[in-house]
């Protein structure tokens, strides 16, 4: 087989064991059909199975008649026959049968939070010291499914490690809490110089408001518009000369006038004149 299939390291020793099961399940039926029937030597060796050479079935054979090979057969037989529990029953093992039964006679037992190994070990009793560990397939040794017994050594040099561990992650947590912390405070901070700009742009307009209410006699002074100052402009009178007539300009009447580079529109209510930049 290894001259012929080129099998990885992590999977050779389940194939072999695999092969192994096989070839032993193989030889039994043919044990059991080509040789028990019959009693001489000549008519089992007629008797081959026609996926067995004549020479390997030849050999076999001869083994089966030998004196050791009768004695071992007799040895595993009696073994065979102490053995209470089969490997299945139909298409459920016997183990998923016991469980079952058991579950039934001790609902009090099944709805409690335990595993299905408690249950298989109150069911079938405990497990027997072996290479093998049942019910978990092929090849199942205990070091490989419960691992290997630590040492004390191993112990404590477990729980070292566990602290170490531990160590360090209460070393992360508290740095990020002080960084979180730091970042509250700036945000903070922030969040108290937006609010004190608020207030400050909110006392800056309440002091630009003109002190004198639209309405009033008094004369608006100067008007700033970037940076050119517009002086205040004598309100002409309501009467325009021409050369040839003159006539009165109606109240409520409009006009633009050129003040020092800048339109300013006049606007005449009640006789009191309003400049705005226009």
């Amino acid at each position: 087989m290894q001259k012929k299939f080129k099998i990885p390291d992590e999977g050779k020793r389940w194939v072999m064991m695999s092969i192994g099961k096989k070839w032993r399940e193989f030889k039994c039926m043919l044990k059991k059909l080509q040789y028990d029937p019959h009693t001489t030597y000549a008519e089992r060796i007629a008797d081959r199975d026609s996926r067995v050479l004549s020479n390997e079935w030849e050999f076999l054979v001869k083994y089966w008649n030998s004196e050791s090979a009768l004695e071992r057969s007799a040895k595993n037989k009696a073994t065979r026959a102490k053995q209470d529990i089969t490997h299945t029953a139909g298409t459920k093992s016997f183990a998923r049968v016991a469980i079952k039964k058991f579950s039934s006679h001790h609902p009090e037992v099944a709805q409690k939070n335990t595993s299905r190994d408690d249950l298989l070990v109150m069911a079938l009793g405990e497990e027997k010291r072996g290479n093998y560990v049942r019910c978990y397939g092929l090849g199942a040794a205990p070091s490989e499914v419960f691992g290997p017994n630590p040492t004390r050594t191993e112990c404590l040099k477990m729980l070292s490690e566990t602290k170490r561990i531990a160590e360090e992650e209460k070393h992360v947590m508290q740095k990020e809490i002080i960084e979180m912390r730091q970042e509250m405070l700036m945000m903070r901070a922030r969040l108290e110089t937006m609010e004190k700009r608020s207030q400050d742009l909110n006392m800056i307009e309440d002091r630009d408001i003109p002190s004198n209410p639209i309405g009033t006699s008094n004369p608006i002074g100067n008007v700033q518009n970037g940076n050119n100052n517009i002086p205040f402009v004598e309100p002409p009178s309501n009467e325009i000369q021409s050369s040839e007539s003159s006539f009165e300009v109606p109240r409520n009447q409009g006009y633009r006038a050129k003040v020092a580079g800048n339109d300013v529109h006049a606007m005449l209510d009640n006789g009191v004149i309003f400049y705005y930049l226009f």
